[in-house]
């Protein structure tokens, strides 16, 4: 799991903890079914979530430095985006 998958699944255990819920797994499944059933509403509300990231710049044949930095500064950022659990728009 990479690092902001973890953070998303620490933000989603810190919210039903302070609910009242427990974080408790077996085999690798949250143990409680009222905890399963708010990670898979946790799962829909993220996967509602779309972002708008900027066109790449460009031809891809006669790009400049300053348009290949662009493009992989938006290309990264929409991975970033996409391992939170984020769509991308026209993805």
């Amino acid at each position: 799991m990479d690092k902001l998958h973890e953070e998303s699944r620490k933000q989603f255990e810190r919210e039903i903890k302070s609910r009242g819920m427990s974080a408790m797994k077996r085999d690798g499944r949250y143990v409680d079914s009222a905890t399963r059933f708010a990670l898979d509403f946790w799962k829909a509300s993220r996967a509602s979530i779309v972002v708008d990231t900027p066109p790449l710049c460009g031809d891809g044949e006669n790009d400049t430095e300053y348009t290949e930095g662009y493009n992989d500064g938006i290309t990264a950022t929409e991975k970033t985006i996409m391992a939170i659990g984020l769509s991308i728009k026209g993805e």
